[in-house]
């Protein structure tokens, strides 16, 4: 759940935690029907970026109706050998790949080769879901495409200076495949989710998932500069990552390629935008029927305030003024934003090599100048911060708890000492007790970060981590899940998630 944690705060925050683009009378903005907006302040608060070493490079693109206003891209696409971004330079999309194996899935489903509504496990090979305490029939595809089926975080790459970079897809969904909560239950973002449906697409399709978006999706919509790999490590020149602190980071895989997976220019991600806005190419054959495109993008879970989740894609009933929907991906080395205003027809893609980059605050920049009822709005809202959530100990959970983490090695024996005050110390049996930091409680819930190790560097590589902790309180039971999560000073990360369960004593 802590990547939609976060997902979901930048979201939220709107233009609340950003300063927005100056809108002031020296920089006039165009009315709905001008046939040439002016987003010179635009280009000047991604220059101004780039200026300050705030960002290596930064590539964005505007269309409406079916047009292309504005395509430029700023700086270094590798600023160790000097190459000059492009608008045709591929950058990793992070989770706006999902958006692309949502598109394939419904597809599938218009072919009449898939049914959304039966259980991901009758569309998979060897490897299959499973859990400890779960009907796992009811984790069908459209709860996976909507994180609602049980599934949780799950974050791993491996990296091309690492040894043997290599990931096993059925290994990945023997070990971590775990339907933590009852399918149905609530909404926790998994990049596992997507990862399983990618392979749904490949097994259904009897194509590689890569040539399915190849020959269904690039192609068609003549996304030229789109690549996806999945058994290798990318060989085609791209977008260098940069992350604070750490600077460049060397070619990377992921195991969920359908869900983080995918790198492409701004020039192709705004035609996929326009595919998503139903604009159809003259000449062209549409890819997906326009009332596949409307259920994809309609809202089918509620979240916090006016935000949802459709399939695949996030959306907003209120984005100052406007219905929204985004495909949106981000890591320390990557930014990656294709919003959506149907309304208006109206797509805005903006892609960064690094996950310090402000994009937030350039699409609504941009947005502000196409739209001038979104600038006013946008103007009142700046500095609003979104209100702090109480936190009052639970009285449900004081006590000593003993059970286990469970591993694919096997079960770690763990002790918990939650105090009536709400604090808890923790320890994994051989390993040094410690505190719990960082603790939430929500009504049936426990929520915090304990220090520990699971003995499966194989998986969570060589750099050190703590553990993230989600229990809920089912009876005389707390179950739930640990994931590694790593520490400040770790060269790189990963997030993987092992089930826990814990009796009081």
């Amino acid at each position: 759940m802590r990547s939609f944690l976060v997902v979901a705060s930048m979201l939220m925050m709107g233009i609340a935690g950003f300063l927005h683009v100056s809108t002031s009378s020296s920089q006039p903005l165009a009315g709905p029907s001008s046939p040439n907006p002016d987003f010179a302040a635009v280009r000047q608060a991604i220059e101004e970026q780039v200026a300050t070493n705030k960002i290596p490079s930064l590539s964005i693109a505007v269309s409406r109706n079916g047009k292309i206003l504005w395509e430029q891209s700023f700086g270094l696409a590798d600023e160790q050998k000097h190459v000059p971004a492009t608008i045709h330079t591929p950058y990793f999309l992070a989770s706006v790949a999902k958006s692309f194996t949502a598109t394939s899935l419904l597809m599938l489903r218009d072919h009449g080769q898939i049914n959304l509504d039966d259980p991901v496990n009758e569309y998979l090979g060897e490897a299959k879901l499973s859990s400890p305490m779960w009907d796992v029939s009811q984790a069908t595809i459209r709860r996976l495409m909507t994180h609602t089926a049980g599934l949780t975080t799950y974050a791993r790459f491996c990296y091309s200076d690492e040894p043997n970079c290599r990931i096993n897809e059925t290994q990945t969904i023997r070990r971590y495949g775990i339907v933590f909560w009852p399918p149905g239950d609530h909404f926790d973002y998994s990049n596992l989710d997507y990862g399983i449906l990618g392979d749904v697409v490949a097994h259904i399709s009897g194509e590689g998932l890569n040539e399915f978006y190849e020959n269904r999706i690039f192609r068609p919509l003549g996304m030229m500069d789109c690549f996806l790999p999945v058994s290798k490590l990318p060989d085609r020149p791209s977008a260098v990552g940069y992350a604070a602190g750490r600077g460049r980071t060397t070619g990377f895989l992921s195991a969920t390629p359908g869900g983080s997976g995918l790198y492409c220019s701004v020039d192709s991600l705004i035609k996929f935008g326009m595919f998503a806005l139903k604009e159809h190419a003259a000449g062209r054959r549409p890819i997906l029927s326009d009332a596949s495109v409307d259920v994809m993008e309609s809202k089918v879970i509620s979240l916090a305030e006016s935000q949802g989740y459709g399939l695949g894609w996030w959306t907003n009933d209120d984005l100052y003024g406007y219905r929204g929907v985004l495909a949106q991906g981000g890591t320390d080395i990557a930014q990656a934003w294709l919003q959506l205003v149907p309304s208006e027809g109206i797509a805005v893609a903006a892609l960064s090599n690094t996950g310090s980059a402000d994009v937030q605050r350039i699409i609504n920049g941009t947005l502000a100048v196409l739209l001038p009822r979104f600038a006013k709005r946008l103007e009142c809202t700046a500095g609003q911060q979104p209100s702090a959530h109480t936190n009052p100990p639970s009285y449900l959970f004081p006590g000593e708890w003993k059970g286990f983490i469970h591993t694919y090695k096997g079960n770690l024996p763990l002790t918990l000492n939650i105090g009536e005050t709400g604090a808890v110390s923790s320890t994994v049996t051989g390993q040094r007790p410690g505190q719990m930091t960082s603790i939430r409680y929500r009504e049936s819930r426990l929520i915090g970060q304990m220090p520990g190790n699971l003995n499966t560097t194989e998986d969570t590589g060589p750099y050190p981590y703590d553990l993230y902790v989600e229990l809920y309180l089912r009876g005389d039971e707390l179950t739930g899940t640990v994931t590694t999560t790593a520490k400040p000073d770790a060269k790189y990360s990963n997030e993987l998630s092992y089930w826990v369960e814990l009796r009081r004593e």
